[in-house]
């Protein structure tokens, strides 16, 4: 992946998507301070790109820098109101570290990936934390019908995702509340 991303800076040193590529490399071998230069160089080339926009702020929400994600991905949002729907996840990730649960729930809900785990997480943790308990375990059980042994792992997952720690911990206490009642 670093070769390529790298080549495609050779290419084009004045395209965002090269950097871009390098920025999700860095980030999935847990080089955070190289994965912020990448992105910071993928914006300064193009600051309109709303794939860029989204994915970053998604990264600055899992890093906890929810302010500056918010603002980021609800510009990315503007600039693009048809974007797909999983591109939501950085929002709800936001509003949740933000107790703001109900506004968690509503973009954890229009994510609309079935086969991905990460709005199931999201909406039910949103729940349960707004206490609808019996809701929340239905959400959790679409997880278990794509990866049954997802919860037996999960902090591992959400760390190797790049997901803060506290974060993660607030996450799983929340999903925790749907299972311990």
């Amino acid at each position: 992946a670093f070769e390529l991303a790298r080549h495609a800076i050779e290419i084009d040193p004045k395209s965002s998507r090269g950097y871009h590529a390098l920025a999700v490399a860095y980030w999935f071998s847990h080089n955070v301070p190289a994965s912020v230069e990448a992105y910071e160089t993928a914006l300064s080339t193009n600051p309109n790109a709303t794939e860029l926009l989204t994915d970053y702020g998604l990264r600055l929400a899992m890093m906890g820098k929810v302010n500056e994600a918010q603002s980021m991905l609800e510009r990315s949002i503007r600039q693009n109101p048809m974007q797909p729907g999983t591109n939501r996840l950085g929002l709800a990730v936001c509003f949740f570290e933000q107790e703001k649960f109900e506004e968690a729930l509503s973009q954890a809900q229009q994510i609309g990936a079935p086969g991905v785990v990460y709005g199931y997480l999201y909406e039910a943790a949103a729940l349960a934390r707004l206490g609808r308990i019996h809701e929340a375990r239905s959400v959790m059980s679409k997880i278990l019908k794509m990866q049954p042994d997802f919860f037996d792992n999960i902090s591992g997952d959400l760390e190797k995702r790049g997901l803060n720690e506290m974060m993660a911990e607030k996450l799983i206490a929340a999903l925790q509340m749907a299972l311990s009642e």
